[in-house]
């Protein structure tokens, strides 16, 4: 259940990361593409239904990008990286 600030503005994603960070919308899946630095976590949420795919990383993750053919681009504190949709990270 989504909850409403008194502003008006509505809760897309009920998560508790330690550090999320970087939101990428992503029009061709329909996602938001978001990270969690200090937990080492890429997230792929879908707004509509809240429901997520998250991917562990062995690494401090601090943004993610969706890529032309798939998967997603990582920056990381040791430079750059490759994720693919399975959840395989390649540095």
């Amino acid at each position: 259940m989504s909850a409403v600030s008194p502003r008006g503005f509505q809760v897309a994603i009920n998560a508790d990361p330690r550090v999320g960070e970087g939101p990428v919308w992503d029009a061709d899946r329909g996602e938001l593409v978001w990270v969690d630095i200090l937990g080492r976590r890429v997230h792929r949420t879908r707004i509509g239904s809240g429901a997520t795919v998250t991917y562990e990383l062995p690494t401090f993750v601090g943004a993610a990008a969706p890529a032309a053919e798939g998967g997603f681009v990582i920056a990381t504190r040791e430079g750059f990286g490759y994720l693919d949709e399975e959840g395989i990270f390649e540095s």
